[in-house]
């Protein structure tokens, strides 16, 4: 697979994720930590389902696990600090970049089950081709987290209150 468009989602993210200074979130929403956690947890999720399909092996995704609050944490808690985060984040996108990379055209067009959820709605509940998976950060993913994190932006969050 072509993985341009992944090499240049995953660097506007982490440009994003850079920046270090996020507000504390609203209540019931993530923090910036957590949503750099959802992403790490996500690209693994995809990175396991293609190399189960490379491996010849049937399967399917759910990313529910994406979604498990304790789970995240402990990602945050285990990369130390916002710096180790970011690290773990560029780490896991240059492994499913890699992997991607490494995907046959034989493999990209293998079908699986896909269930995808995002803020207690189904998104996605079909079968996909594997790269229309794999391109699931380029599409939208990564996009939608960045708007996250800009959000949470001490600018942004004194715009919101100063407009209610």
């Amino acid at each position: 697979m072509n993985t341009d468009d992944l090499r240049r989602a995953y660097a506007e993210f982490v440009h994003a994720a850079q920046q270090k200074r996020f507000a504390p979130p609203y209540p019931g929403e993530w923090s910036a930590e957590l949503v750099l956690a959802h992403v790490i947890v996500g690209d693994r999720l995809i990175a396991e389902a293609a190399g189960r399909i490379m491996a010849g092996v049937p399967t399917s995704f759910d990313n529910l696990a994406s979604q498990s609050e304790p789970y995240l944490q402990s990602i945050v808690d285990a990369a130390g600090d916002w710096d180790g985060l970011v690290s773990s984040v560029r780490q896991c996108a240059d492994e499913l970049i890699a992997l991607a990379g490494r995907v046959t055209d034989e493999q990209a067009a293998t079908p699986i089950a896909c269930k995808i959820v995002s803020d207690n709605s189904v998104v996605i509940d079909a079968t996909v081709p594997l790269s229309n998976l794999v391109r699931a950060p380029v599409d939208s993913h990564l996009r939608m987290h960045a708007q996250q994190l800009a959000a949470l932006s001490p600018e942004n969050t004194r715009a919101q209150a100063s407009t209610a």
